[in-house]
């Protein structure tokens, strides 16, 4: 199953907000005070991890409830975790 060796932890200076529009604010609470905006299955990801769901779940999880292909898929989710890591958002532990 894919992701199923990859841990994640979201940082503890991380906020979340969830906008009426289904985007997700997250929002890192040190002094670079920085945010970044996701939408559409990342935002679904990312409300997942923030869930404590694994993400080899909502990898699955995504897969079912959106028409993507697992190629598309894995590509989106790599790039998301490779920002949110850059943006000192979340922490990877494989």
């Amino acid at each position: 199953m894919a992701y199923e060796n990859i841990s994640l932890m979201i940082d503890s200076e991380t906020m979340t907000r969830n906008n009426q529009d289904g985007s997700v604010v997250v929002m890192k609470l040190d002094e670079s005070n920085s945010f970044f905006k996701i939408n559409g299955v990342a935002a679904s990801i990312w409300k997942q991890l923030n869930e404590n769901v694994s993400l080899s779940e909502a990898y699955q999880n995504i897969l079912n409830e959106f028409h993507v292909a697992e190629e598309k898929l894995s590509d989106d989710i790599d790039a998301l975790l490779e920002t949110l890591k850059k943006k000192d958002l979340i922490k990877l532990k494989n």
